[in-house]
């Protein structure tokens, strides 16, 4: 298999771009854009559907012909998506006195 690494750079740039983009975009006007689409949190522990909005680039992996720019988008989308979901899961376990019980077991 292979990549054409320039590609793949512009998959994970466009990503982080788009990202970008639908951060500033709630950052500017809170109040409004809470508990609407595209910022919805499906659960406390999951990120907001934006953030999944952006790995949905990676699904360019699908075709052959943007195969490798979904694969720069899914080499940006992935760990953000992991390190956000552990960071939110912290800060639950944090706040829930359930989950104290069970972190500290």
């Amino acid at each position: 298999m292979d990549v054409n690494v320039k590609v793949a750079a512009v998959g994970a740039v466009s990503a982080a771009l788009a990202d970008a983009a639908l951060e500033v975009n709630f950052e500017n006007n809170p109040t409004y854009w809470r508990d609407r689409f595209p910022y919805l949190e499906p659960s406390l522990v999951l990120p907001p559907l934006d953030d999944w909005l952006v790995a949905g680039l990676s699904l360019f992996t699908l075709f052959d012909r943007t195969r490798d720019f979904g694969l720069g988008a899914l080499l940006y989308s992935g760990p953000m998506l992991a390190g956000r979901t552990v960071v939110r899961a912290a800060r639950v376990a944090r706040v829930t006195p359930a989950a104290r019980v069970v972190v500290q077991r």
